[in-house]
């Protein structure tokens, strides 16, 4: 409107302010003229422009996000069991007040732990996900004091490795070999991890170079000769590059095995008091500071460990003990 009008608009309004209302305010009271339009002094304010979501992210540089870098996809990608994974979300128009701010994502099992906008065209996240978060793409929602914005296929999951299978499932004692590990999601495992604790392998021992590794198998050689491996239930775990790690699969060690004593034709008996012969032991899976243990009525002393596949020891005879065969386990 113009001056004029301005100006009669004011004057009509002022002469509908009643007299004890004009009396109150010569004697000093402020007078709020609540009636009063505001429109006639503010105009009618406009509405917030709602945000729009472009694309996601797994990096953080802004000079090679997807906003500005044609090679992004514009999704990001997070596998099954990570936590705490960084993400970026660019667009237009958020709030970027310290208001509230809520990001979700139709993705089953994972949690957005935590979201602040960086500017009016960035939302950075920080996301978790189970091992049962389902592969796929899901949407991203972000709402702020500015409306909401939906991102649609924003978030991609895949797998982390799994193990289904060790082959060969029983090892031979002391002897190095070749273990395959079978699964899924194995072309970027950089570790396997073996645990035994009772056989003295420690937890997680690491198996850091493989002889052949696909999608679906892994080959690696394990030291079970040159650590001394003990018979036993072993573990294997794999993580991949991403620091993702799978379930586990299992193997076994063989317990020690003996093949052949000498001498074979057994031992003599004195003709008086007490005699010690030397019995050697031939096999596999022998350890050092086995022990040996008969059935017979003699002494066993001194057990040697030769190699993994020898053991020697003492047997202290006596006369006049009964002459028989008898049995002999090595642990």
């Amino acid at each position: 409107m113009n001056a004029a009008t301005k100006e009669g608009f004011l004057m009509n309004t002022l002469r509908r302010i009643s007299r004890h209302m004009i009396k109150a305010a010569a004697a000093g009271v402020v007078v709020v003229a609540a009636a009063l339009p505001v429109a006639a002094f503010a105009g009618t304010a406009g509405a917030a422009t709602p945000p729009s979501l472009i694309c996601a992210s797994n990096q953080t540089s802004h000079n090679t996000s997807c906003y500005t870098s044609p090679i992004n996809f514009g999704f990001a990608v997070v596998e099954q069991g990570q936590l705490n994974q960084t993400i970026d979300l660019y667009g237009t128009g958020f709030a970027y007040d310290n208001g509230p701010l809520s990001v979700t994502t139709t993705a089953p099992g994972v949690t957005v732990n935590s979201a602040v906008e960086l500017s009016p065209i960035e939302v950075r996240i920080n996301v978790s996900t189970t091992s049962a978060t389902v592969p796929g793409f899901y949407n991203f929602t972000v709402t702020d004091d500015n409306g909401a914005a939906t991102l649609t296929n924003g978030l991609g999951i895949i797998s982390g490795p799994a193990i289904t299978s060790v082959t060969p499932a029983s090892l031979a004692a002391n002897v190095n070999q070749n273990v395959t590990v079978n699964g899924t999601g194995l072309d970027g495992v950089t570790h396997l991890f073996v645990s035994n604790t009772d056989t003295g392998v420690p937890l997680g021992f690491p198996i850091n170079s493989f002889i052949a590794q696909s999608a679906t198998s892994i080959t690696a050689s394990l030291p079970i000769a040159t650590d001394h491996w003990g018979a036993g239930t072993y573990t294997v775990q794999a993580e991949d590059n991403a620091g993702v790690f799978s379930n586990y699969g299992t193997f076994t060690v063989a317990g020690p095995i003996i093949t052949s004593v000498a001498p074979a034709v057994g031992l003599a008996i004195p003709g008086s008091g007490t005699s010690t012969q030397v019995v050697t032991l031939n096999g596999e899976g022998f350890l050092p500071g086995a022990t040996v243990t008969t059935t017979g009525p003699g002494a066993v002393t001194s057990v040697t460990y030769v190699s993994g596949t020898q053991l020697t020891f003492g047997y202290t005879v006596t006369n006049g003990q009964p002459v028989g065969q008898y049995n002999i386990t090595v642990t």
